[in-house]
Protein backbone atom coordinates (compact mmCIF):
# COMPACT_ATOMS: atom_id res chain seq x y z
CA UNK A 1 0.00 0.00 0.00
CA UNK A 2 1.06 3.61 -0.46
CA UNK A 3 2.76 5.09 2.59
CA UNK A 4 4.84 7.91 4.05
CA UNK A 5 8.50 6.99 4.42
CA UNK A 6 10.75 8.88 6.84
CA UNK A 7 14.49 8.70 6.32
CA UNK A 8 17.22 10.77 8.05
CA UNK A 9 14.87 13.58 9.00
CA UNK A 10 13.19 13.87 5.58
CA UNK A 11 9.94 12.34 4.39
CA UNK A 12 8.53 11.20 1.08
CA UNK A 13 5.46 9.36 -0.17
CA UNK A 14 5.95 5.90 -1.62
CA UNK A 15 3.25 4.88 -4.10
CA UNK A 16 2.24 1.23 -4.33
CA UNK A 17 2.04 -0.57 -7.70
CA UNK A 18 4.57 1.79 -9.26
CA UNK A 19 5.12 -0.42 -12.30
CA UNK A 20 1.80 0.50 -13.91
CA UNK A 21 -0.37 3.62 -13.95
CA UNK A 22 -3.45 3.81 -11.77
CA UNK A 23 -6.89 2.94 -13.12
CA UNK A 24 -7.68 3.74 -16.75
CA UNK A 25 -4.58 5.86 -17.37
CA UNK A 26 -3.12 3.15 -19.58
CA UNK A 27 -6.03 4.01 -21.95
CA UNK A 28 -5.37 7.76 -21.82
CA UNK A 29 -4.14 10.08 -24.57
CA UNK A 30 -3.24 13.77 -24.79
CA UNK A 31 -4.64 16.20 -27.37
CA UNK A 32 -2.80 19.41 -28.29
CA UNK A 33 -4.69 22.09 -30.23
CA UNK A 34 -4.15 25.58 -31.61
CA UNK A 35 -5.60 28.74 -30.07
CA UNK A 36 -8.26 29.17 -32.73
CA UNK A 37 -10.05 25.90 -31.93
CA UNK A 38 -12.41 25.40 -29.00
CA UNK A 39 -12.39 22.17 -27.04
CA UNK A 40 -15.96 21.50 -28.14
CA UNK A 41 -14.86 21.70 -31.79
CA UNK A 42 -11.94 19.36 -31.05
CA UNK A 43 -14.22 16.82 -29.35
CA UNK A 44 -16.64 16.84 -32.32
CA UNK A 45 -13.83 16.76 -34.88
CA UNK A 46 -11.77 13.91 -33.45
CA UNK A 47 -14.90 11.86 -32.68
CA UNK A 48 -15.91 12.10 -36.34
CA UNK A 49 -12.42 11.51 -37.73
CA UNK A 50 -11.77 8.54 -35.46
CA UNK A 51 -15.23 7.07 -36.20
CA UNK A 52 -16.05 6.90 -32.52
CA UNK A 53 -19.60 5.64 -31.80
CA UNK A 54 -19.74 8.07 -28.87
CA UNK A 55 -18.52 11.64 -28.36
CA UNK A 56 -14.92 11.59 -27.12
CA UNK A 57 -14.84 13.73 -23.97
CA UNK A 58 -11.71 15.75 -23.31
CA UNK A 59 -10.54 17.20 -20.00
CA UNK A 60 -8.35 20.32 -20.49
CA UNK A 61 -5.46 20.75 -18.05
CA UNK A 62 -3.80 23.74 -19.74
CA UNK A 63 -4.64 26.28 -22.41
CA UNK A 64 -4.06 23.98 -25.39
CA UNK A 65 -3.74 20.50 -23.89
CA UNK A 66 -6.39 18.06 -22.73
CA UNK A 67 -6.51 14.44 -21.70
CA UNK A 68 -9.03 11.89 -22.95
CA UNK A 69 -9.67 8.17 -22.70
CA UNK A 70 -10.11 5.46 -25.32
CA UNK A 71 -11.96 2.22 -24.79
CA UNK A 72 -8.72 0.23 -24.83
CA UNK A 73 -4.95 0.57 -24.76
CA UNK A 74 -4.72 -0.89 -28.28
CA UNK A 75 -7.04 1.81 -29.60
CA UNK A 76 -4.83 4.51 -28.06
CA UNK A 77 -1.81 3.00 -29.84
CA UNK A 78 -3.64 3.19 -33.18
CA UNK A 79 -4.68 6.80 -32.61
CA UNK A 80 -1.17 7.81 -31.58
CA UNK A 81 0.20 6.33 -34.83
CA UNK A 82 -1.90 8.90 -36.71
CA UNK A 83 0.08 11.63 -34.89
CA UNK A 84 -2.33 14.44 -35.86
CA UNK A 85 -5.87 14.93 -37.13
CA UNK A 86 -7.30 17.76 -39.23
CA UNK A 87 -10.14 19.46 -37.35
CA UNK A 88 -11.94 22.40 -38.99
CA UNK A 89 -8.83 23.19 -41.01
CA UNK A 90 -6.45 23.02 -38.03
CA UNK A 91 -4.16 20.22 -36.91
CA UNK A 92 -4.79 18.52 -33.56
CA UNK A 93 -1.92 16.40 -32.25
CA UNK A 94 -2.50 13.13 -30.40
CA UNK A 95 0.11 11.68 -28.02
CA UNK A 96 0.23 8.79 -25.62
CA UNK A 97 -0.39 9.95 -22.07
CA UNK A 98 2.82 10.02 -20.02
CA UNK A 99 3.46 10.18 -16.30
CA UNK A 100 4.76 13.75 -16.05
CA UNK A 101 2.51 15.40 -18.65
CA UNK A 102 0.93 17.69 -16.05
CA UNK A 103 3.57 17.45 -13.32
CA UNK A 104 5.82 20.19 -14.72
CA UNK A 105 4.32 23.47 -15.93
CA UNK A 106 6.14 23.37 -19.22
CA UNK A 107 3.41 25.32 -21.00
CA UNK A 108 3.75 28.36 -18.74
CA UNK A 109 5.76 31.38 -19.74
CA UNK A 110 6.56 34.58 -17.89
CA UNK A 111 8.05 37.99 -18.54
CA UNK A 112 11.59 37.05 -17.50
CA UNK A 113 11.83 38.37 -13.94
CA UNK A 114 12.95 35.99 -11.20
CA UNK A 115 13.39 36.56 -7.47
CA UNK A 116 16.49 35.15 -5.79
CA UNK A 117 15.96 34.31 -2.12
CA UNK A 118 18.35 33.27 0.67
CA UNK A 119 21.45 34.55 -1.13
CA UNK A 120 24.10 35.53 1.40
CA UNK A 121 24.75 39.28 1.22
CA UNK A 122 28.46 38.83 0.52
CA UNK A 123 27.41 37.13 -2.75
CA UNK A 124 25.32 40.09 -3.93
CA UNK A 125 27.53 41.14 -6.83
CA UNK A 126 27.09 41.56 -10.56
CA UNK A 127 29.50 38.66 -11.09
CA UNK A 128 27.36 36.24 -9.07
CA UNK A 129 24.11 37.59 -10.52
CA UNK A 130 25.54 37.05 -14.00
CA UNK A 131 26.40 33.45 -13.13
CA UNK A 132 22.92 32.85 -11.72
CA UNK A 133 21.44 34.37 -14.87
CA UNK A 134 23.58 32.12 -17.05
CA UNK A 135 21.73 29.11 -15.57
CA UNK A 136 18.43 30.72 -16.54
CA UNK A 137 19.24 31.33 -20.19
CA UNK A 138 21.42 34.39 -19.59
CA UNK A 139 21.17 37.61 -17.56
CA UNK A 140 19.40 40.57 -19.18
CA UNK A 141 19.00 43.03 -16.34
CA UNK A 142 19.47 43.59 -12.61
CA UNK A 143 16.69 45.50 -10.90
CA UNK A 144 17.98 48.94 -9.77
CA UNK A 145 16.60 48.28 -6.27
CA UNK A 146 18.79 45.18 -6.10
CA UNK A 147 21.83 47.06 -7.41
CA UNK A 148 21.37 49.90 -4.91
CA UNK A 149 20.47 47.66 -1.95
CA UNK A 150 17.04 49.26 -1.61
CA UNK A 151 15.27 45.88 -1.44
CA UNK A 152 17.09 43.21 0.54
CA UNK A 153 14.41 40.54 1.02
CA UNK A 154 15.30 39.17 -2.44
CA UNK A 155 17.40 39.97 -5.49
CA UNK A 156 15.38 40.64 -8.64
CA UNK A 157 16.89 39.62 -11.97
CA UNK A 158 15.59 39.58 -15.52
CA UNK A 159 16.71 36.50 -17.43
CA UNK A 160 16.51 35.49 -21.08
CA UNK A 161 14.53 32.30 -20.57
CA UNK A 162 10.77 32.70 -20.82
CA UNK A 163 9.76 29.16 -19.88
CA UNK A 164 9.02 28.30 -16.25
CA UNK A 165 10.22 24.74 -16.95
CA UNK A 166 13.76 25.97 -17.71
CA UNK A 167 14.28 27.86 -14.42
CA UNK A 168 16.13 25.92 -11.69
CA UNK A 169 14.39 25.90 -8.33
CA UNK A 170 17.63 26.18 -6.38
CA UNK A 171 21.26 26.85 -7.23
CA UNK A 172 24.04 25.66 -4.88
CA UNK A 173 26.90 28.16 -4.71
CA UNK A 174 30.22 26.86 -3.40
CA UNK A 175 32.38 29.57 -1.78
CA UNK A 176 35.46 28.69 0.30
CA UNK A 177 34.18 25.13 0.78
CA UNK A 178 30.88 26.42 2.17
CA UNK A 179 27.76 25.66 0.12
CA UNK A 180 25.12 28.39 -0.03
CA UNK A 181 21.77 27.90 -1.72
CA UNK A 182 20.10 30.54 -3.88
CA UNK A 183 16.38 29.78 -4.08
CA UNK A 184 14.84 30.90 -7.39
CA UNK A 185 11.22 32.02 -7.67
CA UNK A 186 9.53 33.01 -10.91
CA UNK A 187 7.76 36.34 -10.52
CA UNK A 188 4.07 35.51 -10.65
CA UNK A 189 2.98 37.20 -13.84
CA UNK A 190 2.29 34.05 -15.80
CA UNK A 191 0.66 33.54 -19.18
CA UNK A 192 -0.28 30.18 -20.58
CA UNK A 193 1.63 30.32 -23.87
CA UNK A 194 2.66 27.10 -25.62
CA UNK A 195 6.34 26.29 -25.19
CA UNK A 196 8.31 23.16 -26.10
CA UNK A 197 8.80 20.69 -23.23
CA UNK A 198 12.08 20.89 -21.37
CA UNK A 199 14.72 18.34 -22.29
CA UNK A 200 16.61 19.15 -19.10
CA UNK A 201 14.30 17.57 -16.55
CA UNK A 202 14.50 18.64 -12.92
CA UNK A 203 17.25 21.19 -12.54
CA UNK A 204 19.48 21.71 -9.56
CA UNK A 205 22.83 23.06 -10.68
CA UNK A 206 25.94 24.29 -8.98
CA UNK A 207 27.97 27.46 -9.30
CA UNK A 208 31.59 27.48 -8.19
CA UNK A 209 32.70 30.99 -7.20
CA UNK A 210 35.85 32.25 -5.58
CA UNK A 211 35.34 35.64 -3.98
Amino acid sequence: MSRVVKDDGSSHISIANQLRPFGKWKDAFVCSKTDDLTWNEVELGISANLHSPELICLHPFSRNKAVGFASSEDLVSIWVMLEKILVYGRWVKIDQWWLTVNAVPSGLSFDGWVLVHSLSFHLWSEEVFSLIGSLCGGLEEIDPKTKDWLELSFARLKVKSRGVHSIPRSIPILDRNVCFFAMIEVERKLSNLPLPPSQLGAMTRELGVLL
